[in-house]
């Protein structure tokens, strides 16, 4: 059996600040603990930029990232992105405890994403 969550829902972001991130709140993370499979999509409805800016889809190992986030998957146009994470050693992309999305922004005066992410659990 299968866990679908909708990691995040239809939204449009704007920042019109030079250099920012933007990360969800914690409690929207995915907590993929007792899994062994994450199928992760990325639907970008449009992702504009005045610089470099992007998209990432991230794993860590815990909630403060003291062993690093891993970036999964990165987007910065229109179009349907996905991917399998799997949590086993050698894996092409690996699963971790804790899955978010996240948009660099650090090298853009501006940026304007719409996306959503969904996440199936096995």
């Amino acid at each position: 059996m299968a866990d679908k969550i909708m990691a995040q829902p239809w939204t449009t972001y704007t920042c019109g600040q030079s250099g920012r991130d933007l990360i969800p709140p914690q409690e929207r993370w995915v907590d993929t603990s007792g899994s062994s499979r994450a199928v992760v999509s990325l639907d970008v409805s449009y992702f504009t930029s005045n610089g470099t800016a992007f998209l990432a889809l991230e794993t860590a190992v815990d909630p403060e990232g003291t062993m690093g986030w891993n970036t999964l998957l990165t987007a910065n146009s229109t179009g349907h992105y996905y991917l399998i994470a799997e949590a086993n050693n050698g894996a092409s992309y690996p699963l971790q405890q804790l899955l978010r999305w996240r948009v660099d922004g650090q090298n853009a005066s501006e940026w304007q994403a719409c996306f959503r992410s969904t996440v199936v659990l096995k």
